[in-house]
């Protein structure tokens, strides 16, 4: 089975908590994918892989589905 994307959105958020699971969990709402089961993936996107908007590719989200994600964060304690 092959699993190659055919489109994809960009997000980004901040997420503010003193403990650092809880601040993940913001930046999930911030961000808007909150309902989603992510996957992590390589920063790899195909050549033919179509630019969406988050709300475009949220409606064809259903709340749980795994969903394959690129990450990238950043913790501190300031």
């Amino acid at each position: 089975m092959k699993i190659v994307p055919k489109q994809f959105f960009l997000t980004k958020s901040v997420g503010v908590h003193e403990k650092e699971l809880s601040t993940f969990e913001e930046a999930l709402r911030d961000a808007d994918i909150h309902t989603c089961n992510l996957i992590k993936t390589s920063s790899i996107i195909p050549a033919d892989c179509k630019r969406i908007s988050v709300e475009e590719g949220m409606k064809q989200i259903p709340a749980g589905m795994i969903t394959f994600a690129l990450r990238a964060c950043t913790i501190s304690n300031q």
